[in-house]
Formats: structure tokens, C-alpha cells, sequence
């Protein structure tokens, strides 16, 4: 995480549209999925997807 990470656009977007079986039977792919394209829009390139699946588990067992 050394480096500048910058977002050049003036407005970044992000919608999906989602029926209810599909958030609530992919709801964690679908977080680290949003995460992910939230980071490479800063250049992240090839974020550590293992840290963003260690940190949802402890959120989501509540040890964070």
C-alpha cells in the first residue's frame, strides 16, 4: 500500500440490480465484488482478495 492511489474521474457510478435470492444467496461475493471495483477505480491494481474475505468474515462474526 505504498503509493499514491488517486481517482481521476469526477464521478465514479456503481449500481446492479439485484433480485432478492440472488443478494441474499451471494450477498458476501457481491460486497467483496463492490469493494474490489471501488479500489481499482484508486489504481489498486490486483487487490489482495484474501484480506478483503478475512476482513468480511471477522465483521460478520464480529471480531473487528
Amino acid at each position: 500500500m505504498f503509493g499514491e492511489y488517486r481517482c481521476a474521474a469526477e464521478q465514479v457510478q456503481f449500481a446492479q440490480t439485484l433480485d432478492e435470492k440472488q443478494l441474499s444467496e451471494n450477498n458476501r461475493k457481491l460486497a467483496i465484488s463492490a469493494a474490489v471495483a471501488a479500489v481499482t477505480r484508486f489504481q489498486w491494481r490486483n487487490p489482495p482478495l484474501a484480506v478483503f474475505e478475512d476482513v468480511q468474515q471477522r465483521l460478520y462474526d464480529k471480531r473487528l
